[in-house]
């Protein structure tokens, strides 16, 4: 009995040693195996593997719910699903459509442009004013919006309506928050191209 609890005890040491001798052999190897060069590293994962490809966009996912206190950031041309106490209705933001004038020379730093608001699916009293929505571009400024002339809730439908807000916009990005009984439902980021 006494013989064999030294000989456990020495095993009991040599595995720490073993374990220690196998990871730096593991770790010499792999690093061994990489370059300095940044661009060999990509190149010889390229060529070993292939090229990596890049999904594609899988669509739209359909109109997001937003709600007072849970409102929702989105692209140009998303929806939102405004389930507000009044009602509901899905609302999307397009544009912005770039009013040129006749004989303008690219590129050039400011234009009007023209916010598409629409409306459908609505049950309730939910159809978004003109008045609830603002712009502001990406060095803070607010966008004075104004009704594009005869295109006030024109009636597209049964339950649909559209609203057309014109702003002079300078090139770069903006966003158009749209806040019913002040609360804030939709944030619709963009960017108006001028060149």
């Amino acid at each position: 009995m006494d013989g064999a609890l030294p000989q456990r005890h020495r095993t009991g040491q040599l595995a720490p040693a073993s374990l220690c001798l196998t990871a730096l052999l593991i770790t010499g190897c792999a690093a061994g195996q990489h370059s300095t060069d940044p661009a060999g590293d990509a190149a010889s994962t390229v060529a070993r593997l292939g090229a990596v490809p890049i999904p594609t966009a899988t669509g739209s996912p359909g109109a997001l719910p937003a709600s007072p206190g849970h409102p929702q950031l989105l692209p140009i041309g998303g929806a939102v699903l405004a389930r507000l106490p009044d009602g509901s209705a899905t609302v999307t933001v397009l544009g912005p459509a770039v009013d040129r004038a006749p004989g303008d020379r690219r590129p050039i730093e400011d234009a009007d442009a023209t916010i598409t608001v629409r409306t459908e699916d609505t049950l309730g009293n939910i159809v978004p004013r003109p008045a609830e929505f603002t712009v502001r571009d990406d060095h803070g400024r607010d966008i004075t919006l104004s009704t594009a002339p005869g295109a006030d809730h024109d009636a597209a439908g049964p339950h649909t309506a559209m609203v057309a807000l014109t702003g002079h916009f300078h090139a770069g990005s903006a966003q158009s928050t749209w806040r019913h009984d002040g609360s804030v439902i939709g944030v619709w980021a963009f960017v108006i191209e001028l060149d």
